[in-house]
């Protein structure tokens, strides 16, 4: 797989041969249950997670009214949430992000009785439960705190004594091969 922006209207495709046997290129494949496109954009992915999300939504549903509260909260962490969780770091900021979110704003209502159409921002914070865009934004401070030593300041890039000068470097980088 050969990565690219998706302005790239030629993507490289090489030709890759191992013993004799030919290596066709593909676009997209699928590591580790990621979705993974040569143009990095995630839509594939956030699909493949919605729609295993829609199906434990229907397992929480077709349980509710035969197993305890504690039980579904359970099935809910398990099996919706740790789903919802894996890979967030590269998926988290897509804007396809949002279908999850309704997905999983469906599973809380479903599980605290409350209707539909009503907000389940209360609903939330009462049963302890971060949002899509919360689990995202902690999986991403979790990655900064992780590598933090390899990480570079401002100060590393000039001597200025200014307020921002312990704020992470923010590297730009071009993705043109040439």
């Amino acid at each position: 797989m050969c990565f690219h922006s998706s302005q790239c209207r030629h993507p490289c495709q090489p030709h890759i041969s191992y013993n004799s046997n030919d290596i066709s290129y593909r676009s997209e494949l699928k590591f580790l249950v990621t979705n993974i496109t040569d143009n990095l954009i995630w839509n594939i992915h956030v699909c493949s997670v919605c729609a295993s999300l829609s199906k434990v939504h229907q397992s929480i549903k077709s349980l509710k009214d035969v197993t305890s509260f504690h039980m579904i909260q359970t099935i809910y962490y398990a099996y919706f949430q740790s789903r919802m969780k894996y890979g967030i770091i590269f998926w988290g900021r897509n804007k396809e992000s949002v279908k999850a979110f309704g997905i999983q704003k469906k599973a809380i209502l479903l599980i605290s009785g409350v209707k539909p159409r009503d907000s389940c921002k209360h609903i939330f914070m009462e049963y302890g439960i971060s949002t899509v865009a919360s689990l995202y934004i902690l999986q991403a401070l979790c990655s900064i705190k992780k590598f933090k030593g390899n990480l570079k300041h401002d100060f590393h890039f000039h001597g200025y004594n200014t307020r921002g000068k312990t704020n992470l470097h923010k590297q730009s980088c071009t993705t043109a091969l040439f």
